[in-house]
């Protein structure tokens, strides 16, 4: 009896055969885009991207008091711009009993007088308000209902005072 090439077995061999050849091709290909890409493209990683778009929103902000006897104390925190309009959102206890806020941006290192538009203390939250003729630019409030368990968070700041961090 006379066995067919397409029995049973030899169907199974074949199939893997193409499955391993399609493999093949297909890991070929990959490896071969990926080399057209630079190394500059390859380094730039969600991480790096998401740092570059939210970096431009972020702010340093300063706040005076003035205590008994003309002493001046200076507090020093971080923003974002959550609006075109210049809205910043920042902590209370940044610019709690400032007399003079002050709003350094990042990007370009303007420096803009802040109104307090709102002190929220039980919540640590202020909306403070800079102004110039052309938009800031801002970064979108996400909802919380789409940040996924251990998800990756990045902070981005000037920690009190110390200087432009990215964590």
């Amino acid at each position: 009896m006379r066995r067919s090439l397409f029995a049973s077995g030899s169907m199974r061999i074949l199939n893997l055969f193409v499955l391993a050849v399609l493999l093949a091709v297909g890991a070929f290909e990959m490896g071969r885009a990926r080399a057209s890409r630079t190394h500059e493209d390859r380094r730039r990683t969600p991480v790096v991207e998401a740092v570059r778009h939210a970096a431009t929103a972020v702010v340093s902000i300063y706040a005076q008091q003035r205590r008994r006897r003309k002493m001046l104390i200076r507090s020093a925190g971080s923003g974002v711009i959550v609006h075109p309009a210049g809205y910043v959102i920042t902590n209370s206890h940044v610019i709690r009993g400032g007399t003079g806020v002050t709003v350094e941006l990042w990007g370009d290192g303007g420096r803009y007088r802040a109104q307090i538009i709102a002190d929220l203390p039980q919540n640590d939250l202020a909306l403070l308000r800079i102004s110039r003729p052309h938009p800031f630019p801002y970064v979108s409030i996400a909802s919380t209902r789409n940040v996924m368990l251990g998800e990756a968070a990045i902070a981005v700041g000037n920690p009190r005072g110390l200087g432009d961090t990215i964590t």
